[in-house]
């Protein structure tokens, strides 16, 4: 126990407190001589008890330490992974399926009795324990071993039950993602590897969106296994209202029994909206599976592209990036200029003025123009911006300098900002983004303004606005202070390999000036236009009163309509201040709905629609992958089972002497003075101290 006390003073400390506790009770007990004609025992038990208490108290004012070592073991963790995408079954008799069930569920118990078992199942996404019920849409054995990297990777983790077929369609080769973990996976072999005689569509590409009036490209890829010498046709056919209409077909011949083939297609975009496209190819004899013989693919198709007219005063690298930045939004298409080029300022959606206007370059009939228009501008400021032309030119930022001195800029993001959302990637990464080079001189924001990012100076957050917006009639205005976005795109990519920060940011502020002010007192909209069958469908409305204050006092009714023509009816949830709908997983397909409800007695309304689209990835691939299983295991010095022998198993993992437990020590560091128990010594000797006082006559 002593040794594992310290103080934090020098150690002669503790004979001062020795020698302090001696002399207090030496001058109170052996020069005063009145306990002498007392019992000569009297006189050393009180001495000795004041000199505990006096040296007590002295010890603890050097606040000791006292370090408690507790002696901890870990047991081995085992983490068995069930696979629950539908095609492990493929192969398996409903009685082998149930024997499968119960005997991944034995082992589970037996290892039970020597280390700690951690059970998942995964699929479409990742959920506690062993499910029975194997109706997966997706096999995603990456997202599984990411799963036990990231949870059990830095614990005693001795050995990985995988049961799988080896099939994945979505992510990587596990194999790429199991090289962290440091222990050994024991694969459980699932489905058939036999190769049957089958045909099916394998892939299709195409963009997700296109625009209203262009053609566009479907291709996809056609596979057939053991059917040489075999014939088929392959069609795209439009879905819509639940009618197939066939858009083109072509005749293939299968020359091999390993037959792989691309065909594409030239489509009309003809129809705004979500458009759906069905790629089927006709079914041969004998042929094992006829659900993967068509896919359907999901195009939306915009009735207009934003165009952005970036208007610089003189050439600058900042024009090519943000033209590289609008371009990469399917929405909008951009055009460099010069302030001295020929252009017609109608054909633009918005215009971006960078170091405009200049003193070279005043601008302002382009301005008058496009006020005019209703036409939003992006002012960029710049080394050649002219200060109070810029101040006559707009009204939202207020700059007081000469325009000839710089200096560098950090942004940082207002709290205050409420028109659209920033994600958590940009509000961490901005502020460690290269400075952009500004004016010096003193900003000031209109009242009016909405400010999304600010200027700080040498690490000094000064309230000089650095990204700000105003609606005016109407139209929309921006500003942004400071040059050097090609610098912003570089960094971007460089750190996280995408130009996601710097797209947020540009096409985002971009999106809010370019959209119209909503004055519909009633507004609802699905969370997105396209889901998958395997997400939940969420609707969310919106009620404002008069006074555009969002309120959540009337009942909303909700009517979803299926392309077949059924109704579903719902009666929407107040979330605090907006109504919400949770529709659960609904069929694939397309669906329209209207909300209605009422407000100051006025009948109000809002519809719209949205698409869901099939998952068909479990029915491509049919031949189990019992290779993928086997690197697993041979790479982690594990071993590959088969169903049958799962049994078996338990016993290889048991055995093996290298997953140990891990016993380690742990050392906590507390006051010794947190002991309450020494201070009742301490009270317990001045008590006895002063009773023996009290009885032989002394106070």
């Amino acid at each position: 126990m002593l040794q594992n006390i310290t103080i934090q003073y020098p150690s002669w400390f503790l004979i001062l407190c020795i020698l302090v506790g001696i002399a207090v009770s030496g001058l109170l007990y052996f020069r005063d001589q009145r306990f002498s004609d007392q019992a000569k025992w009297l006189t050393p038990v009180l001495a000795i008890l004041r000199f505990i208490a006096v040296s007590g108290l002295c010890f603890f004012l050097l606040a000791p330490l006292v370090k408690n070592t507790k002696e901890n073991t870990q047991k081995p963790i085992v983490v068995v992974a069930k696979d629950v995408s539908s095609s492990t079954l493929h192969g398996m008799t409903a009685e082998e399926a149930t024997g499968y069930h119960e005997s991944l569920n034995a082992l589970s118990e037996k290892l039970k009795e020597k280390y700690e078992v951690a059970t998942f199942s995964f699929s479409d996404d990742i959920t506690q324990g062993l499910s029975d019920s194997i109706d997966g849409q997706i096999s995603n054995l990456s997202s599984a071993m990411t799963y036990i990297q990231d949870n059990y990777a830095d614990q005693n983790l001795g050995a990985v039950v995988f049961s799988s077929d080896g099939i994945y369609n979505e992510g990587q080769n596990p194999i790429y993602k199991s090289s962290k973990i440091l222990a050994p996976i024991y694969t459980v072999a699932l489905g058939d590897t036999t190769s049957y005689r089958d045909i099916s569509v394998k892939n299709v590409l195409a963009n997700k969106i296109v625009y209203l009036g262009d053609k566009f490209s479907i291709q996809t890829d056609l596979i057939a296994q053991n059917a040489q010498g075999k014939r088929s046709t392959v069609t795209i056919s439009k879905v819509e209202d639940g009618n197939v209409s066939s858009l083109e077909k072509k005749p293939i011949s299968i020359d091999n029994d390993d037959y792989f083939s691309t065909e594409e297609f030239i489509v009309d975009a003809n129809v705004p909206g979500v458009n759906r496209y069905r790629i089927s190819i006709n079914p041969i004899a004998d042929e094992i599976s006829r659900a993967n013989n068509y896919k359907d693919i999901f195009v939306q198709v915009l009735d207009a592209r934003q165009q952005i007219l970036i208007l610089g005063n003189a050439p600058h690298p900042d024009l090519a990036a943000l033209a590289q930045i609008i371009s990469s939004n399917k929405n909008y298409e951009s055009t460099v200029k010069l302030a001295d080029d020929n252009y017609d300022l109608s054909a633009y959606n918005q215009v971006i003025l960078h170091n405009l206007p200049s003193r070279t370059n005043r601008i302002d009939n382009l301005v008058a123009s496009a006020k005019e228009l209703r036409i939003p501008l992006l002012y960029i400021v710049g080394s050649q911006t002219e200060p109070r032309r810029f101040n006559q030119s707009q009204e939202v930022i207020g700059y007081r300098g000469n325009g000839q001195t710089l200096e560098e800029v950090i942004p940082y993001l207002g709290s205050g900002f409420s028109k659209f959302t920033t994600s958590d990637a940009l509000k961490n990464a901005l502020p460690t983004f290269p400075p952009l080079l500004a004016p010096f001189g003193e900003y000031r924001a209109v009242a009016t303004a909405d400010n999304l990012l600010y200027q700080s100076i040498k690490k000094i957050e000064t309230g000089y606005p650095l990204l700000s917006f105003q609606e005016q009639s109407g139209v929309k205005t921006g500003v942004w202070i400071g040059e050097g976005i090609w610098k912003w795109r570089l960094y971007d990519f460089l750190q996280h390999d995408n130009y996601d920060i710097i797209s947020e940011v540009v096409n985002k502020s971009i999106q809010f000036i370019s959209n119209k002010k909503d004055n519909r007192k009633f507004i609802c909209t699905p969370t997105k236009n396209l889901y998958r069958e395997n997400e939940a469908i969420t609707i969310n409305a919106q009620l404002y009163n008069d006074n555009y204050e969002l309120i959540t006092d009337p009942e909303v009714n909700l009517s979803v309509y299926s392309q077949e023509g059924n109704e579903f009816k719902y009666v929407m949830s107040r979330k605090g201040d907006y109504y919400g709908s949770d529709l659960g997983k609904l069929p694939p397909g397309n669906y329209t709905y209207k909300a209605t409800t009422s407000s100051n007695a006025k009948s109000l309304s809002d519809q719209g629609k949205f698409s869901i689209q099939e998952i068909q990835l479990e029915s491509y691939e049919l031949s189990a992958k019992h290779y993928v299983l086997e690197n697993l295991s041979s790479q982690s010095n594990g071993k590959l089972f088969y169903k049958e022998n799962i049994d078996n198993l338990a016993d290889e993992i048991l055995l093996r002497e290298d997953i140990k437990p891990v016993i380690y020590n742990s050392v906590k560091t507390s006051m010794l003075m947190d002991n309450k128990w020494l201070f009742a010594l301490l009270f317990l000797a001045l008590a006895v101290e002063w009773i023996l006082r009290r009885y032989y006559g002394s106070y």
